[in-house]
């Protein structure tokens, strides 16, 4: 067996180029890294070649863009590229190991380089590089040691759905205070729930997995007893917006073209917790038909009953007792169906002076309820911790302006929503850095 001191980049790099399959175990991934292997991974998927990445996720280490990447390629190569997270009972994963093999022969790169640009380019890192016959003890027991990780209890498939809770925790993570330590341990909760696909047989609620929809509901739903349907009405137009423009700042979208995001959003999420209902899209409205799942509608219904419509809605019952990250993700929900950004001075702005505003995301209950108005607005302050700002002419047109910074901590999910999201939150850090 041939040993040698490990050459980063490059001998990372003869992994991915040499034939065979690869596998890779590594505490974190980033996107540069990803950026720094991609011709050489997608020549060795299109050549038909098999990649395993096993990855850690609860350090929240791994940037949600790699992972997303990685995901998107997974969907291209389905067969090809497979990606696991490996969370055991205690400890995080903390590898660092490239193995390729090709016949009998084998090349294994172990030290301390994760899969990040830094690591292979930039930083002072140590490691070896063992090439021979894969049947040799050493590299017998390195394959084995993957294999046992790779097909262990604690190691789970990552899916767009993972990547999407990820994402949350992530950055949940990166924000350096106690309340939102807190919240990272409910989401990082809810992923590994995901992750271990724990069968739901019923309409789980409360749960951060069915609180997206039934926020939408709550913005937007109408409730038909009589014909088991529910519909969220949203009340997004095009020519709604100056120049058919969706803008803040320098981002800016074509408002016809990024809208019709919104209901496939909602409609995706209503897929993959309502199984047995009928989701349909028109236009902007988003059906949902309960006639063969008469248990789950009646269970909705009940949660706003005697009210059938966001007209006249309260919060649901068992939403202001559920966890945070419960809370969390119904706000993601309302505030995708019925929620604004504001792309000019707003709040606080003053006209006299000239000083800009700072920009906000509006929730938008239905006018004139301010019951739910207020319901809203004390369970984000006191359940979420984020500040809440009151619009309210006289009796009518109720609105919550929230800080785009401390939204950022939700999200919307959308790619180009939460752009417009970063713009604003960017412009006002730079307004008011103790932000």
């Amino acid at each position: 067996m041939q040993v040698n001191t490990a050459k980063y980049p490059a001998d990372v790099l003869n992994v991915f180029q040499a034939a065979g399959d690869v596998d890779v175990a590594v505490a974190f991934v980033s996107a540069p890294g990803i950026d720094l292997i991609r011709p050489d991974l997608l020549r060795k998927l299109e050549a038909g070649d098999r990649v395993r990445i096993l990855i850690d996720l609860e350090a929240g280490a791994t940037d949600p863009t790699a992972l997303w990447d990685l995901v998107t390629l997974h969907f291209q190569f389905p067969a090809n590229l497979l990606l696991k997270a490996y969370v055991p009972d205690a400890g995080i994963l903390h590898s660092k190991a490239y193995i390729s093999k090709s016949g009998n022969d084998a090349t294994l790169i172990t030290g301390s380089a994760n899969l990040s640009r830094a690591a292979l380019e930039e930083n002072v890192e140590h490691g070896v590089r063992l090439v021979g016959d894969h049947r040799e003890q050493v590299m017998a027991e390195a394959v084995a040691e993957f294999e046992r990780l790779w097909n262990s209890q604690h190691a789970f498939q990552i899916d767009t759905e993972a990547a999407r809770l990820y994402e949350i925790y992530a950055g949940l993570r990166r924000i350096s205070s106690a309340r939102s330590q807190r919240r990272s341990r409910g989401s990082w909760r809810e992923l590994i729930t995901h992750l271990e696909q724990i069968p739901v047989t019923a309409f789980d609620w409360p749960s951060a997995r069915t609180a997206f929809i039934i926020g939408a509901i709550t913005a937007r739903g109408y409730i038909d007893p009589d014909s088991y349907q529910i519909s969220v009405r949203l009340g997004f137009r095009a020519n709604a917006y100056k120049n058919g423009r969706v803008a803040v700042l320098n981002e800016s979208f074509v408002a016809s073209d990024v809208l019709p995001t919104i209901p496939q959003t909602i409609a995706n999420s209503a897929i993959r917790v309502l199984p047995n209902c009928a989701v349909t899209i028109e236009n902007m409205r988003v059906n949902l038909d309960f006639q063969d799942d008469l248990d789950t509608f009646q269970t909705i219904a009940a949660l706003f009953a005697p009210r059938a419509d966001c007209d006249s809605f309260y919060l649901p019952t068992g939403l202001s007792g559920a966890a945070d990250s419960v809370v969390a993700e119904f706000v993601r929900g309302f505030a995708m169906a019925s929620a604004l950004l504001t792309d000019a001075t707003s709040m606080p702005g003053n006209s006299v002076t000239g000083l800009p505003g700072q920009m906000v995301v509006w929730l938008r209950p239905k006018q004139r309820n301010l019951r739910l108005y207020d319901q809203l607005d004390a369970i984000i302050t006191r359940r979420l911790h984020i500040t809440v700002y009151h619009h309210r002419r006289g009796d009518r047109d109720p609105h919550l302006k929230l800080l785009c910074e401390e939204f950022q901590e939700i999200g919307f999910g959308v790619e180009w929503w939460d752009r417009l999201l970063n713009a604003g939150a960017q412009h006002n850090q730079e307004l008011f850095p103790q932000n």
